[in-house]
């Protein structure tokens, strides 16, 4: 294995289920989406030594690690419809406003 590919699973492995640790249950706007992405970004730009977006582009696709955006609102899909379903009394109380935020995500992450 080269020493990049040991880098990006080390990445994948410890530091992505950490930047990816509970985001579905907060409300982010684009820059916060944004922000995260920088991370993910700039990290491949690091381990493959090179600024070209559409190369790092191909690497992220290559080793499997989707835009955060993407990750995100699929998380966000699962935990409001779990949220909408849910039989305790607090998640009843806010059912109607998960299923709101469940309705207004885009329909491509609607796809799990």
């Amino acid at each position: 294995m080269l020493a990049e590919e040991v880098i990006v699973q080390l990445l994948k492995t410890k530091c992505l289920p950490v930047l990816h640790h509970s985001p579905e249950a907060c409300p982010l706007n684009k820059s916060d989406l944004k922000s995260l992405d920088y991370v993910l970004f700039s990290s491949f730009s690091k381990i493959f030594h090179t600024k070209s977006k559409d190369v790092i582009d191909e690497c992220l696709s290559l080793f499997g690690c989707p835009p955060v955006i993407t990750v995100v609102n699929k998380r966000k899909v699962k935990f409001l419809a779990d949220y909408v379903t849910a039989c305790n009394s607090l998640c009843m109380l806010f059912a109607c406003v998960a299923q709101k935020e469940l309705d207004a995500l885009p329909s491509d992450s609607l796809a799990t």
